[in-house]
């Protein structure tokens, strides 16, 4: 099968399919394509076939000759195979069964009066200043990071500087950076653990560390992990949703309905639900 396309796709609409995708799509819904840093890969493009292979337990992060894989980028914690072949089921199952406690819907619950106080709180500072507003530096940015902050126990004011790690670990085009990145962020958690060892607190962190048969190692690599996971998604997602919501007027008023039925506001606050048209 010939080279149909190579990625990345040019984005020119972060709200729409990248121009290329949607063609290839159009055309079927597997396609031979060529990744960021030349190695041949398949792109599958339909729903269900993609849901079927996220599904099929044969396939994963690691690869049987991980040497021979084809790599996204050179990021060294997303351009290659991650893991052991032999024994990525179970390292998956113990992961899931270390972190499931710490995220039952029971917990996520009561941490939702936090959540509501600290998201009231970026709003006030964010009408303070007057439009126009950036609710991406403004909200979008410090919500996510001060939940994971709060739920992991890690200091608040550390946040610049684990925030650069990040974006030098997920970078797909300098592996020598994606590598500093990588192991600044793992040293960093292995201090985290360090300190909740010597002075354990009411978060997940130290939680993991007084989990029998969890080394220091193991629980900085998950630390790391929920850090990163935990906040760069949901500062896109908060982002997004807004750019979706704003050309709909009538759908930001459901929004707003449905929350304000489920989780009433005091009526001195309904104006942070109501942007101007």
């Amino acid at each position: 099968m010939a080279i149909a396309a190579q990625l990345p796709f040019e984005q020119t609409d972060p709200l729409r399919t990248a121009p290329r995708l949607r063609e290839l799509q159009s055309r079927g819904t597997v396609h031979r394509v060529r990744t960021a840093v030349g190695d041949e890969a398949w792109l599958v493009t339909g729903h269900t076939q993609v849901q079927r292979l996220l599904d099929d337990n044969r396939l994963g992060r690691s690869h049987p000759a991980p040497e021979t894989a084809a790599r996204t980028g050179e990021s060294a914690l997303f351009g290659d195979p991650l893991g052991n072949f032999a024994t990525e089921a179970a390292d998956h199952a113990r992961m899931r069964s270390l972190l499931q406690p710490h995220f039952s819907p029971k917990h996520l619950r009561a941490l939702h009066p936090r959540v509501e106080t600290l998201t009231a709180r970026l709003l006030d500072e964010l009408t303070k200043q007057g439009p126009p507003g950036d609710l991406h530096s403004a909200v979008a940015v410090p919500l996510p990071i001060l939940v994971i902050c709060e739920l992991l126990g890690v200091p608040y004011e550390d946040r610049e500087q684990f925030r650069a790690w990040t974006a030098d670990a997920a970078n797909i085009r300098d592996r020598a950076c994606s590598e500093r990145g990588l192991a600044e962020l793992f040293g960093y958690g292995q201090k985290l653990v360090k300190c909740k060892r010597a002075e354990p607190g009411d978060d997940v962190i130290s939680r993991l560390c007084a989990t029998e048969g969890v080394s220091d190692d193991e629980a900085a690599g998950l630390s790391i992990a929920l850090l990163f996971a935990g906040h760069e998604t949901t500062v896109v997602q908060i982002g997004l949703g807004a750019l979706l919501l704003l050309p709909h007027p009538e759908q930001w008023q459901a929004l707003v309905d449905a929350t304000a039925s489920a989780h009433p506001w005091p009526a001195s606050n309904c104006r942070r639900c109501s942007p101007s048209w």
